[in-house]
Formats: structure tokens, sequence, C-alpha cells
């Protein structure tokens, strides 16, 4: 049996990770961490809106057949003994961690792991365009500019371009600084998003947010209330992207 473990910034059906498994034998790990809430002073709503995908994602996986074993815990490793003694995995995947601290987190996991437990980190494509070895070289040396990884992307995904070149002979028409100017005090946002209501939204602030805050007097900023702006709810944010794609913005 397979543990497949997906962590809060890596929803996304396409991953190889998911498109590989085994629906009948494998199941899939999503845990909320408190301490890993603990690591930097978030906003309390960004805790909120990680949490919420999560539980939403976790649902979809759940409606397309997947057998999600959802838990909240102290830390992942904490997590994860309780889900090694009701699964009883014998191979873990996960998908390519990109942030420092948590790479040597899954490191330090995964080295004092027994021997049977066998561990496969899987590609982060398509979260990321590339993967970091490819972003890394498309980069070059110092000094590191991102006009390079453009470059390279462009030329390879043919985007605005004219065989080899690109089109208008230039890879880019904007002066350095002219994309920090401001629109200006008459500029108005043409389109206003107010999603509807997500289910379980409101429990998340009461059952995993405020006993957070509680119990380890955590320095969250930001207020944590009700507001009829403020909603989540994964088909309404789509119906609102595509709604909000066809509003023109100046450049």
């Amino acid at each position: 049996m397979a543990t497949r473990w997906i962590f809060g910034n890596q929803l996304n059906h396409d991953l190889p990770l998911l498109q590989e498994a085994n629906k009948q034998d494998d199941v899939i790990l999503m845990v909320e961490a408190t301490s890993r809430s603990k690591w930097k002073t978030y906003h309390k709503q960004k805790l909120v809106l990680v949490f919420s995908a999560m539980r939403h994602f976790a649902e979809e996986l759940r409606e397309k057949g997947f057998t999600v074993d959802y838990r909240e815990a102290d830390s992942f490793d904490q997590a994860f003994q309780a889900h090694r003694k009701d699964h009883d995995p014998d191979h873990v995947f996960y998908t390519a961690i990109t942030d420092e601290p948590m790479r040597k987190a899954m490191h330090k996991w995964q080295d004092a792991l027994p021997k049977k437990i066998t561990v496969e980190v899987c590609s982060d494509v398509p979260l990321f365009l590339l993967t970091q070895e490819e972003a890394v070289e498309a980069i070059g040396d110092k000094p590191y500019k991102m006009d390079r990884f453009y470059r390279k992307l462009r030329k390879e995904r043919n985007v605005l371009m004219n065989g080899s070149k690109p089109i208008g002979g230039k890879w880019s028409f904007t002066p350095i600084t002219g994309n920090r100017r401001s629109p200006g005090r008459r500029f108005r946002i043409p389109f206003s998003f107010v999603p509807t209501t997500s289910q379980g939204v409101s429990s998340i602030r009461s059952s995993v947010i405020f006993p957070i805050i509680q119990e380890h007097l955590i320095p969250f900023i930001g207020r944590l209330r009700e507001r009829k702006r403020c909603r989540l709810s994964i088909v309404s944010s789509k119906s609102g992207l595509r709604r909000s794609g066809r509003i023109k913005t100046p450049c």
C-alpha cells in the first residue's frame, strides 16, 4: 500500500502524484499541522484560505474515488505516525517541495523513517512550468535576471514569436520604470467580484484558527471576522475568474 502526501500549496488534480495513483490501493494523506502555522506571522485570513482550500480539495478527491486520510495534528510527524498506524504504508510519494525550511523538515522526517518504507519525490510540474533544476539552468549565472527565464519560455512555447525572433524586434517595449507608474486617481476597477459563501469557512475560523491563537498565543496579524465580501467558494471563484478575464485593464 502506498501513501501519496499532498501539502496545502500543491492542490492540483494534474499532479503526477495523483495521475499515477491506484485508487483501489493508495491513500491520499493531507495534514493541517498547527506547528506549520507557527513558522511565520501569517495573516489569519490566509490561514483560513489555505485550510479551506485543503478541505475543499480533499472532498473533490473523494468525489473522484480516491481514499483520503485528512488529519488535524500538531505536527506533520505526529499526523504521519497516526496515519502509519492506521494504514501501514510501505511506500510514500510526495511532490517536490519548493521552500527550503519545509524541504529540510521533510528530509529530517524521511531520515527517521524505518528502512522498510521507501520514499519517492515526484515532479512539481504542472505546479510550475519547469522543475527547479530547469529553472535554475534557465536563469543562469549572476547577475540573476528573470528576463532570461521569460525569453526561454517564449521561445519554447512560441509565445509572441516570429520564428526565432520576438514579434516587433524587441523582447520588451516597457522602460525599466514603465510598469511602476500609478494608474491615476480617476482610474476605477471596472469589475467587482463578490463570491458566494462556502460551507465550512466559518467552522475553520471557530474550530481551527481561534484555538491555535488561544492555546499558543501566536501573534497572527489581521482580523478574522465574517465579511460579506470575503467568502471562499471554488465554483463561484472560477466563475469570477472567467468573468474578470473579459475585463480589459490598462497596461
